[in-house]
């Protein structure tokens, strides 16, 4: 089962909170144009997490404010939910978590 956007981007940023330590900038190539990428070192692996935004892009972003509480309420719960705390087990399904995301509404 793919989970939605938002889920993975929760799970990616629930990974950074718990391993702030292991977390690191890394050169990548993204669509053929170089880029820096934030990733998480686990022993041998590097998993990338994002890709880091240049300024030019962070100059033309416009938050899109009229979902912005939906999606946040959405977070929390999947947080008051959390539980998992590797990478392995953020790979595999969550049945609460899932069921919470394949619901909202955002």
């Amino acid at each position: 089962m793919s989970k939605p956007t938002l889920q993975k981007c929760y799970e990616k940023m629930t990974l950074m909170l718990q391993n702030s330590n292991d977390l690191l900038l890394f050169c990548v190539w993204d669509n053929g144009k170089p880029a820096i990428a934030l990733g998480l070192k686990d022993h041998e692996s590097l998993t990338p997490l994002a890709i880091m935004l240049d300024q030019a892009r962070c100059d033309n972003l416009e938050p899109a404010w009229n979902n912005f509480d939906d999606i946040q309420k959405v977070i929390t719960k999947a947080q008051e939910l959390e539980d998992r705390t590797t990478k392995e087990q953020f790979d595999k399904q969550h049945v609460a978590i899932d069921k919470l995301f394949e619901k909202s509404d955002y």
